[in-house]
């Protein structure tokens, strides 16, 4: 909806403009699709590994039409990502040989069930003597490091072609196009202070006097 009102508003103006695109975006299917949910109850914390790679999440994901492998640090947040030609148990273990050949071999692999449940994939954890942890199967979001990096690479992927603004039919400059990467460190500087921002005055004033 704000970024609705943001680009009519750069080239066109007609009185109780914010309130049409209010009512148009609220009955758009679409929209609401893509709308976020409310936030479920956040998992218990996971204790800390004691070094980089010692523990590390694994997960396999579907960006426009192709799979990806995703290997995720639980100490460090480091993602690695492999473009999967197939889901099979021997292509995810080949590309798992391949990113702990750069990084070395953990210690734990925390991941979903297929297909790090098939006989291939114990095969392999124990060959390499890797400690396998599976989720819950009616619960993937136990896997709670690997789902948050599947959603920051979904959104980096994103970025790389959408972070800039939309040649549509309406009158636009040709600066307009340009794209504008926001760093990620911006963004979260920026939505550490918004509710500060937001917060009324005599709402501080209260809480100093206290």
């Amino acid at each position: 909806m704000d970024k609705c009102k943001n680009m009519t508003r750069r080239t066109l103006y007609w009185p109780n403009i914010s309130r049409d695109i209010e009512n148009v975006v609220a009955k758009c299917s679409i929209c609401n699709s893509f709308r976020r949910q409310q936030a479920v109850e956040p998992l218990q914390p996971y204790p800390v590994p004691e070094r980089p790679w010692q523990k590390v999440g694994v997960d396999i994901c579907t960006f426009q039409r192709k799979d990806y492998l995703l290997v995720v640090d639980y100490y460090s947040k480091y993602p690695e990502i492999a473009r999967l030609p197939d889901k099979t148990a021997p292509t995810v273990v080949l590309h798992l040989k391949e990113i702990f050949a750069r990084h070395g071999i953990p210690e734990e692999m925390v991941s979903d069930n297929m297909p790090f449940s098939s006989r291939k994939m114990g095969e392999f954890a124990e060959q390499w003597r890797i400690s396998q942890s599976t989720s819950s199967p009616h619960y993937a979001q136990s896997n709670c490091q690997a789902e948050r990096a599947i959603q920051t690479v979904k959104n980096i992927l994103r970025q790389m072609l959408f972070s800039r603004s939309l040649r549509t039919k309406l009158p636009v400059t040709a600066e307009q196009l340009i794209s504008a990467v926001v760093a990620p460190r911006d963004q979260l500087c920026d939505r550490q202070q918004k509710p500060r921002r937001l917060r009324p005055r005599h709402e501080g004033a209260a809480t100093a006097a206290s």
